[in-house]
């Protein structure tokens, strides 16, 4: 049993839940994302991370720009677990800083381009309740003391954790316009991987009615109990537990990309980010159970799969600019060690959104964006699940005056709660069902300023 729970806790070091994209990969890598969604079209100064091959429409000189994303969201996983003391389990992940920095240069056909974010990850996620999965052994102790011939109605525990997780991006790139429709880039990005976790398992109570042992069906700790009985090993399994464990690690993400503009009206972006290694190393500060794949000093994979973006914008009028774009997501090429074979189909999104120049100085816009859920039932696990979505997202640009400019955004998203069917052997009642959703919504502000010559 013990053994069972502290597998559980440690696999949240494992995850890497995004905000807004892939599986493992955030694409909310602008303000302007957030408030018009559909970017991988895009010629402004965060098409750096969209549309690297774009850079060279900008205006000659430097350009910078420093966005920041305020982020909360929430998990809740519902679980029908007859021997569960509760059937819902909340956690929350906040954000208050997810920084994107992007600087390009841009000399007649040639631009060079840096850029920083979070494309993993971000922020802690906290589950004060624990989670089913990590409690549902532990419910069914009353059931095997009763069936010792004891009677024993009720449990409790206190289960709690907090686990970060984040990769962050340093992205170089250069662009070449082979003429003035077609432009072509090249780039890598650089990928920090840093899973910090911590968590504890204490306060582990029962309620056996044993007269002869002097137990009246008050709550006692269940070490008590089993030590009573004879059974030091399940004692020392249900003591106070903490795990205290790091993972780190690096990888090399190869990007090409395409510019194709046909018209003053009209253009088209393309990316293709190859698939990424990464490999991350355990760094163990608190293993009691000693589990070879926590070993400390043990390398595992958990790769960044391979991205194929596409983007096409259209300029109605000269207020109006129409945006549409999708990414493709090849999930189940990458190596997590053997999870990716959970996945049913590769991820794929859409995203439309429009900007309206109400004045000189001042674009308003809004976008939507569709998230398909491509995971099989079986990938799903209280610790790390993936459900659809559907986001909006809405704000504005600001100039301040000559190069200077304001960026705002909004996005809220809505999550498509997913239901699966459980069975749990051996126990009278089996069957029962898991409800996993989320909740999110973010806010973003930035700035940006051009030089140009």
């Amino acid at each position: 049993m013990r053994r069972s729970v502290i597998i559980g806790l440690l696999l949240l070091v494992m995850v890497q839940g995004a905000f807004a994209g892939g599986i493992l990969t955030n694409t909310n890598q602008s303000v302007q994302f957030t408030r018009m969604l559909a970017r991988n079209a895009s010629t402004d100064i965060d098409a750096v991370y969209f549309n690297p091959a774009g850079i060279t429409q900008l205006a000659d000189g430097f350009h910078f720009a420093l966005h920041n994303q305020t982020i909360s969201q929430g998990r809740i996983v519902t679980s029908t677990f007859s021997y569960l003391n509760r059937e819902k389990y909340e956690g929350d992940t906040f954000v208050p800083v997810f920084p994107n920095l992007y600087a390009v240069y841009k000399k007649e056909k040639m631009a060079f381009a840096l850029g920083f974010g979070p494309i993993a990850g971000g922020g802690s996620a906290e589950f004060k309740n624990g989670l089913p999965d990590l409690e549902m052994p532990l419910s069914l102790i009353p059931l095997s003391i009763r069936a010792a011939g004891i009677p024993t109605s009720a449990y409790s525990v206190d289960l709690a954790f907090e686990g970060v997780s984040i990769i962050y991006g340093i992205q170089f790139s250069t662009a070449y316009a082979l003429s003035e429709k077609v432009s072509v880039s090249v780039g890598a990005r650089y990928n920090i991987a840093s899973n910090t976790y911590e968590g504890s398992l204490k306060n582990v109570m029962v309620n056996p009615n044993a007269p002869a042992l002097g137990l009246g069906g008050t709550l006692i700790p269940a070490t008590n109990f089993f030590t009573a009985i004879g059974d030091p090993v399940t004692a020392m399994g249900l003591s106070d537990q903490e795990v205290d464990a790091k993972q780190s690690g690096n990888g090399i993400t190869p990007i090409i990309g395409l510019n194709i503009k046909p018209s003053r009206c009209l253009n088209i972006g393309l990316k293709y980010e190859m698939a990424t290694k990464m490999e991350i190393e355990n760094e163990t500060q608190k293993d009691l159970i000693a589990m070879p794949q926590f070993e400390d000093g043990r390398k595992m994979r958990k790769d960044l799969p391979a991205i194929l973006a596409a983007g096409v914008s259209y300029r109605v009028s000269d207020p109006l600019l129409i945006s549409v774009g999708g990414n493709l997501y090849f999930d189940k090429d990458a190596n997590w060690e053997g999870r990716e074979k959970l996945v049913d189909s590769n991820l794929w999104e859409m995203q439309i959104g429009a900007q309206y120049a109400v004045s000189e100085n001042i674009k308003v816009s809004a976008g939507f964006q569709h998230t398909a859920n491509g995971v099989s039932d079986m990938y799903q696990t209280g610790l790390d699940y993936f459900v659809g979505a559907n986001a909006i997202g809405a704000g504005a640009r600001i100039g301040l005056g000559g190069a200077l400019a304001l960026e705002l955004g909004g996005l809220y998203t809505m999550y498509q709660p997913h239901e699966v069917d459980r069975v749990y052997p051996g126990v009278p009642d089996p069957n029962y069902q898991v409800t996993f959703d989320k909740t999110a919504w973010l806010l973003s502000v930035g700035l940006e300023y051009a030089i140009r010559k």
